[in-house]
């Protein structure tokens, strides 16, 4: 499965997409929300998960326009500062599952590979 990982912590980034790649995933960082936009128009992704607090666009507005445009695509959120009522409007808006960081990995991949996720 692709996914694509977009968060403006390159580091997490990096190591979100490493891990996951040593689960097999095929994995694609970006660190803002137009490149994000920009790579789901260039590729195609079964999933990606997505930070709330980007430079330029961020995660809500990356979300909104990532769901009008590709409904069929998974998206789960991981943020740090996200509170639950950001976690509820993710929700409303299609996300299938919001982490907070530090979040397990193996629940992230359950919810990746889960026709119902989590909603975390």
């Amino acid at each position: 499965m692709k996914l694509l990982i977009v968060d403006d912590e390159t580091k997490i980034a990096d190591v979100l997409a490493e891990r996951l790649g040593m689960r097999g995933f095929d994995t694609t960082p970006v660190y803002d929300g137009e490149s994000a936009l920009a790579m789901l128009q260039t590729d195609t992704f079964y999933g990606m998960i997505l930070d709330l607090r980007l430079p330029g666009i961020d995660g809500i507005e990356v979300l909104k326009k990532t769901r009008s445009a590709f409904p069929d695509l998974r998206v789960i959120i991981l943020s740090g500062h996200a509170n639950d009522q950001d976690f509820e409007t993710c929700r409303t808006l299609g996300a299938v599952a919001c982490f907070q960081k530090p979040a397990n990995i193996d629940e992230i991949v359950k919810s990746i590979e889960s026709p119902e996720a989590p909603q975390s």
